[in-house]
């Protein structure tokens, strides 16, 4: 399969950086992401903060801050 040139979509390079919030608690959370401000526009959400109960606020937060987030969770 040929690739044509254009048919590549360029991710900005703002969004290059993932940044983990593989912290226990929301507030740590939400301080990081507060401390980055626009350095950082993506986040990565584990499964720690799933499990603290406060994993709605924190996709709220960020989207009130226009900030791009992916889940991953590993359960073993």
């Amino acid at each position: 399969m040929e690739l044509k040139k254009n048919s590549i979509k360029k991710m900005p390079k703002r969004d290059n950086l993932i940044v983990a919030l593989d912290f226990p608690d929301y507030n740590s959370a939400k301080i990081l992401v507060e401390q980055l401000g626009d350095r950082v526009t993506f986040y990565k959400i584990g499964l720690e903060l799933l499990m603290s109960g406060n994993y709605f606020d924190l996709i709220e937060f960020l989207a009130k801050k226009n900030k791009k987030n992916v889940y991953r969770f590993k359960i073993l």
